[in-house]
Order: C-alpha cells, then sequence, then structure tokens
C-alpha cells in the first residue's frame, strides 16, 4: 500500500527502506499528506524508529511515539540481552511489542492546541518474525498543510534531539565524551551521515547532559575542591 502525493502525476523515487527521497531542489512546497510505503518490514525496532524519523524530519514535522503493548521475558524474541527502547515502568525493563506514531504537538506547523490525523501504527508480525505497518490504522494525512522543505546544499539541518536516529545520537554522546569541540564534532557528523547537517545549538545541549550525566552538574568547580581538598591536607600536617 503506498500513498501519494496529491497534485502529482508520478510520486517521488523511493529509497530502499521505504521512504521516499527528498526532491532536488531546494525549495520544495508540500501539503499535508506524506509519501510512505507502508508495506515496508523491519528486522529490529531500532531501524523502524529511525526511518520514521527520518521521513518526519524530511517532512518537516516530528513525530511522538506512543508504545501501547510490551514484550514480556518469556516472548522477547531477539537475542539481544538489553533491548532496543526498553523503558521502566514498575521497576520493570519493557520493550514495546505495538503502537503508533503520530504527528507531534512540537511541531513548527502546528498551531498550538491544534489536533492532527496523522498516524502510523506499527506490530511485531510472530508469523514472519518481523517489525510492520498496519495500515487499516494509519493515516498518512495531516490536519494541516506542512511547511517548505529547504535544502542546506543537498543537506536536510537537524535542529532538536528527537530527530536523531539511534545511530546519531551514539556518535555524538561518544565523541562528547572524547571531549570533541562543537565545529569538529559538526565536520565529523556530516562524513558520518551523509545529507544532514547538524544544529551547533542542538549538539551544545547535548554536550552539556552527557558531561553532566557522567560527571555531575557542578563538573566545571572540581578544581576548587581540589584546591580545598590540598589546603586541608596542609594543614592537618602543621
Amino acid at each position: 500500500m503506498q500513498a501519494t502525493m496529491a497534485g502529482e502525476e508520478h510520486p517521488p523515487p523511493l529509497e530502499a527502506g521505504g521512504l521516499s527521497a527528498p526532491a532536488p531542489a531546494s525549495t520544495r512546497p508540500t501539503t499535508g499528506l506524506v509519501v510512505f510505503k507502508l508495506d515496508t518490514t523491519y528486522l529490529s525496532l531500532q531501524s523502524l524508529t529511525d526511518d520514521i524519523r527520518r521521513v518526519a524530519s524530511e517532512n518537516g514535522f516530528r513525530v511522538k511515539h506512543n508504545p501501547k503493548d510490551y514484550f514480556n521475558e518469556k516472548d522477547w524474541p531477539h537475542e539481544e540481552s538489553v533491548p532496543f527502547a526498553s523503558v521502566s515502568i514498575d521497576n520493570k525493563e519493557l520493550t514495546a511489542r505495538r503502537g503508533y506514531f503520530i504527528c507531534s504537538p512540537k511541531s513548527e506547523c502546528r498551531e498550538k492546541n491544534s489536533l492532527c490525523t496523522f498516524q502510523v501504527a506499527w506490530g511485531w508480525e510472530k508469523k514472519v518474525g518481523l517489525y510492520v505497518f498496519r495500515p487499516k490504522s494509519s493515516c498518512l494525512q495531516h490536519s494541516h498543510l506542512l511547511p517548505e522543505i529547504v535544502d542546506l546544499q543537498g543537506k536536510r539541518l537537524v535542529k532538536l534531539e528527537g530527530d536523531l536516529t539511534h545511530a546519531e545520537e551514539a556518535y555524538i554522546q561518544e565523541k562528547c565524551l572524547c571531549k570533541m569541540d562543537i565545529p569538529n564534532m559538526q565536520i565529523n557528523l556530516e562524513r558520518n551521515f551523509p545529507g544532514r547537517c547538524f544544529s551547533a545549538a542542538m549538539l551544545y545541549r547535548i554536550r552539556k547532559k552527557v558531561l553532566d550525566a557522567q560527571y555531575g552538574a557542578d563538573r566545571n568547580q572540581l578544581y576548587l575542591l581540589i584546591d580545598y581538598g590540598e589546603a586541608i591536607r596542609k594543614d592537618t600536617q602543621h
């Protein structure tokens, strides 16, 4: 099942993975309809999530994930010991078995307190051992127009953490811990993830969160603690 853009005689070509490739023009007007192939299947929830986020970013909106059911330890189908996208409920680590993605209220193209009909339902298909979409429970039409998509020299600008793929997020966190500066991080990100460029403001926010989690929010005052400790040590020796 494939939805097509209203007013187009021929839809854009599809890339491997099922999502539409961006148009070559620097500015592309959009309607409220998203081109998306709902018969695509995935080996992992991670790849499904990354694909959804990518197509949302390419069409100028954000998605919110609403899981509806979870695997238990007995029916977890994968060999990985640590499931992807696990959440803690009542002190138990659970992983979504089915759910749906909706247009996030934080999307720049949505008015405050407005509703949107966009919804992509997915689930684990035990018979084939794959993650699949549920076309009958999905709607690719937004209740609002999507913004014009502007390419920056053929690249998509990523401005929010929620628009990062799992691989991009892991790469950024690694470089933050290596104390790489933001300009060099941007260069390395664009080399490793072609077709996308990354907001410096977003990278600064992520770096602060990563370093705060690793070293504490008061990590910049550690040198004062060392000085105080050294002063106390000298006093105790006299």
